[in-house]
């Protein structure tokens, strides 16, 4: 497939109509998902996000009768599914995947501030398949849920000015925190970068558009703790969301050596953009998803552990530096590329041929 040509075809030579992408995306990400919307069962933990959030529509807030460590907006996706649709597996795969198309698709929105069009669409084309192949990422996950808030949110402090967008954004975050309550430190290290902005002679933030950035997130973390608080249950939630979280970190805390190997390669990928000047890490976009990375990298040192699926968690932002890094290869060296390699990433998908082979 030529991108260039899909590039004319759905872009025009307009930057900022990007519907086309999203839809393109959006195609992408159901090809890849639809075989496993009828599965009754893929990951343990999405079970157990289902059994929370229908206890919530029995009118049971989280912790009070069952109980799972992860903070209260994961279980809210799947009651508001749950309530809207009833109990459908396909309901909940099926805007999942649309969540997943939109992580993508501002993945690509904020690689295209930094990029050509068609790298970024690479990138968008990569998220996706990032975010929903291998192992049981074709559930719905909790990193899922949080990245299409996270993503969106850095893309608002990256390309919109005004204390309404950092507003927004800072709900964003605030929403992907009571998700995934790691992602407190990406979100920290984003709100120190931007009161550096602020300190800086050059000012790229007010103090309203802070303000705003923090009012946003607290917002949120008011607001999921009200119901226990209203009903004489704020205990439940601060021994739940908080304490529960902080002992499950030090119990599973694992050697980092088994760190190391994400550690280094992360390293060796962001040295080697700077070395060669591959990216310019004094534009604003860069050093955004540069902080991002490390706020999330650093989770995973503070938590002591990786498992596969928490990668979810960097892959949107870091599959921007790596399209760009290929990019500059192919153009320095002239690399020619083979047919034969078009035709092996068409295999990626593999397992969704199966499924779909499956209903055949």
């Amino acid at each position: 497939m030529n991108l260039n040509v899909l590039k004319e075809s759905f872009l025009g030579n307009s930057r900022s109509n990007h519907k086309a992408v999203f839809l393109l995306l959006t195609g992408i990400t159901f090809f890849i998902r639809f075989p496993f919307f009828f599965r009754d069962y893929i990951d343990r933990d999405e079970s157990t996000f289902i059994l929370l959030g229908q206890s919530w529509v029995d009118g049971h807030l989280p912790y009070t009768q069952l109980w799972d460590l992860k903070p209260p907006l994961t279980f809210a996706f799947f009651s508001i599914v749950i309530y809207l649709f009833g109990k459908s597996f396909i309901a909940i795969r099926l805007i999942g995947a649309i969540l997943i198309a939109s992580t993508a698709f501002f993945s690509f929105k904020i690689a295209s501030r930094i990029t050509t069009i068609t790298v970024a669409l690479w990138c968008g084309i990569f998220c996706v398949a990032l975010l929903s192949l291998f192992g049981s990422l074709q559930g719905v996950m909790s990193e899922h849920l949080c990245m299409a808030f996270f993503v969106p949110s850095l893309y608002f402090i990256i390309a919109k000015k005004g204390p309404y967008w950092l507003l927004l954004s800072g709900i964003f975050m605030g929403i992907a925190i009571m998700i995934k309550l790691n992602m407190a430190y990406p979100v920290l290290f984003i709100g120190l970068y931007l009161a550096f902005e602020y300190l800086n002679k050059h000012k790229a933030v007010t103090f309203w558009e802070i303000f705003t950035f923090g009012l946003g997130i607290l917002l949120v973390i008011v607001l999921t703790f009200s119901p226990y608080y209203l009903s004489n249950q704020f205990e439940v939630w601060w021994k739940s969301v908080v304490l529960a979280s902080l002992e499950y970190s030090e119990a599973r805390r694992f050697s980092l050596l088994k760190l190391a190997p994400t550690f280094i390669a992360v390293a060796l990928l962001l040295f080697f953009c700077w070395k060669r000047n591959i990216i310019k890490f004094t534009n604003r976009t860069s050093l955004l998803l540069l902080v991002s990375v490390c706020g999330v990298l650093f989770s995973f040192f503070k938590g002591g552990r990786i498992n596969g699926h928490y990668l979810i968690q960097v892959h949107p932002m870091l599959i921007i530096y790596f399209g760009i890094l290929i990019h500059h290869l192919y153009h320095q060296y002239k690399i020619r590329i083979p047919g034969l390699l078009f035709f092996l990433l068409l295999l990626i998908p593999i397992e969704s041929y199966l499924g779909i082979c499956q209903y055949c």
